[in-house]
């Protein structure tokens, strides 16, 4: 069997928008293997045995570890010769990615990233001028705004094979949750429970919201809701008995919870993508980050977010004296999209 190297040094929901590339790749008799960050790998557990997997630290061990895999493809989906210069290094044939130009780059309109941009660009030119070829198959973009999962769908279609896009795309053994997640998910079973999830890496990315949503429309209205909690964000108080706070137990934990929920509502980070890959309903807030790149893909997404900031999306390197991409979204923006939501439903 065929073998192909996935790399993915990025973040949890990085991982979860190639799913459905893997899942493509493996239906056409491809044997994946994963490259992947450590916070990456969690996902990859989902569909990929152990010994298929090997974190990238830039270790020499997890080097070798990649090497020995032989891949005959390698691929990355993003514009990094970093990338491109390892999938050279590792000795694979067949090396499939988006070169760096403007057109491939993310958020080339920031000044940090046009400095990255342009280094990027003099090593793979040293890189020619050595005469190593950093990728056999160079790709370009099809459009600048287009979705990172379009990009995954640009390089499938280059190996020839389709996206594998139906959910579920995680692949999720049975694992029982708390006492008081599971006595909860029995007592509102049928009701059209939601998951809201206020955290997120970036400060630029938590919508400041949350509570006063709860507090005026899913409390008041009975709505079934487990809060989960995060280090990053402030605690939610409930005082209604259909609400339940939920501490992040694991990863495998909540792809389990959100699996057995209908609504996710949450900010612009892994949640949103978990909760696409599971084909619930999602609502997502966005700050500092871009929609037509990272939006939940799926049927029926809703994103909330605004064009106050001139300089968005900026990578969460606010050159702002506040967060003006958050503070243009309002909350009656917000409550009235949760509100159609629960219509459509009814």
């Amino acid at each position: 069997m065929k073998r192909l190297l996935l790399l993915e040094n990025h973040r949890l929901g990085d991982a979860v928008m190639s799913l459905p590339f893997l899942r493509g790749a493996t239906e056409a008799g491809w044997e994946v293997h994963a490259g992947s960050s450590t916070a990456a790998r969690a996902v990859y557990e989902t569909v990929l045995p152990p010994e298929r997997i090997v974190t990238w630290d830039r270790s020499v061990d997890s080097f070798r570890a990649l090497r020995r895999i032989g891949a005959e493809a390698g691929v990355s989906v993003w514009a990094d010769v970093r990338d491109h210069l390892l999938l050279r290094l590792l000795g694979i044939p067949r090396r499939i990615g988006f070169p760096m130009n403007r057109r491939n780059y993310y958020a080339n309109h920031l000044a940090w990233r046009q400095r990255s941009l342009r280094i990027g660009q003099a090593l793979q030119g040293a890189c020619r001028l050595g005469g190593l070829r950093l990728l056999t198959d160079s790709l370009q973009r099809t459009d600048y705004s287009q979705h990172h999962v379009a990009d995954w769908g640009q390089i499938a279609a280059e190996i020839d094979f389709p996206l594998r896009l139906e959910a579920p795309w995680l692949d999720l053994p049975p694992l029982p949750l708390s006492d008081a997640a599971e006595q909860f998910l029995r007592d509102h079973a049928g009701e059209g429970i939601w998951v809201l999830h206020p955290g997120a890496f970036q400060p630029g990315k938590r919508w400041p919201h949350y509570a006063r949503l709860v507090r005026e429309l899913f409390e008041p209205r009975g709505i079934p809701l487990i809060v989960v909690e995060t280090p990053e964000a402030a605690p939610i108080p409930l005082s209604s008995p259909n609400s339940l706070a939920w501490p992040v137990e694991s990863l495998a934990a909540f792809f389990q919870l959100v699996s057995r929920c209908d609504f996710v509502l949450c900010n612009d980070s892994a949640a949103s993508h978990v909760g696409a890959a599971l084909g619930k309903r999602v609502l997502t807030v966005f700050g500092s980050g871009s929609s037509d790149w990272f939006a939940p893909y799926a049927p029926g997404a809703v994103v909330f977010e605004s064009s106050a900031c001139p300089v968005r999306p900026c990578f969460d390197r606010c050159v702002q004296p506040s967060f003006l991409c958050l503070e243009g979204v309002s909350f009656e923006t917000v409550a009235a999209g949760v509100e159609r939501a629960l219509a459509s439903t009814n």
